[in-house]
């Protein structure tokens, strides 16, 4: 007659599997399918509201933003120091996940799970550092994006043209516990790359107007704001807004506009609108993708 009485090895087992998933930290990802969409912004407005309602959350690592909105929701969040690492003369900016595991926070918000780390760290890859932080059980919010899923990077590639080396494996993102999708349409997120690469590559964005006499020599305007005008496969218009003080008001009209990096460029201004502090100015472009 068989043995029907439980393998005292495999009730073991299990009793020590149950507890290991009953003490493991939850893991949230906010899931994108690109950069920019919004995903440590969604994160950080979400992690400001349980703050707000008394929860502990510290900020672990958040990717460098320069946008103000973003930054914005970093302020007044506890915000964990980094691990700074010399390699080839640079020095490296990576989560301290000894430091998180000291610190055991409630919630703890790790931005991008598909970062490959510096030499020097205990793990090769970011989302090794959150499995080992989940095991402890501490509760992780982090970011990706679909194309880093390991299953489907070659798909995404052969789609998009573009294939990108870090990846995180499939049971990985399957074992998440909550999955927020953060979502915009194409149209905004071209928006918001023309705002930005403007941004950065205007640097502060800060013009002089070049004027003749018996106008001032030289007029003042700053970049404001990047609209998307429209877009199809051969062609993208968007529109700069322009604010400049707001005497004197400036005619439509081309003028000479000089950046102090950038030099001297030709633009088509129109006034928009003008307040008794300032006048705004639109230029209109199009550009081949």
């Amino acid at each position: 007659m068989p043995d029907s009485r439980p393998n005292p090895d495999e009730l073991l087992a299990q009793v020590k599997a149950d507890e290991a998933r009953d003490r493991r930290g939850a893991l949230r990802v906010f899931f994108g399918y690109a950069a920019g969409v919004g995903k440590t912004y969604a994160m950080l407005a979400a992690a400001r509201r349980e703050a707000d309602q008394g929860r502990k959350v510290v900020i672990g690592y958040v990717e460098p933003h320069a946008r103000p909105e973003t930054q914005a929701l970093i302020a007044g969040l506890d915000a964990m120091p980094v691990r700074e690492l010399e390699y080839r003369g640079v020095t490296l900016k990576e989560f301290d996940v000894d430091a998180a595991l000291a610190r055991h926070p409630d919630l703890l918000l790790v931005d991008e799970l598909a970062h490959t780390n510096a030499e020097g760290c205990r793990h090769e890859k970011r989302w090794q550092d959150i499995e080992e932080l989940l095991a402890a059980g501490i509760n992780v919010w982090t970011t990706l994006n679909v194309q880093h899923i390991e299953s489907l990077n070659d798909v995404i590639g052969q789609i998009t043209g573009v294939y990108v080396k870090e990846t995180v494996p499939d049971n990985v993102f399957d074992s998440a516990d909550d999955l927020e999708l953060v979502d915009v349409t194409p149209e905004e997120l071209l928006a918001r790359r023309l705002e930005w690469a403007c941004a950065k590559d205007l640097g502060g964005a800060a013009f002089e107007v070049l004027l003749e006499a018996p106008a001032p020599d030289a007029l003042g305007m700053a970049v404001e704001h990047v609209s998307l005008l429209g877009s199809s496969e051969r062609m993208v218009q968007f529109s700069l807004l322009f604010r400049g003080p707001a005497d004197p008001l400036l005619p439509q009209g081309t003028y000479r506009f000089r950046h102090a990096a950038l030099g001297d460029f030709a633009f088509f201004i129109t006034p928009v609108a003008r307040t008794r502090e300032a006048t705004d100015y639109e230029a209109c472009f199009s550009h081949a993708p």
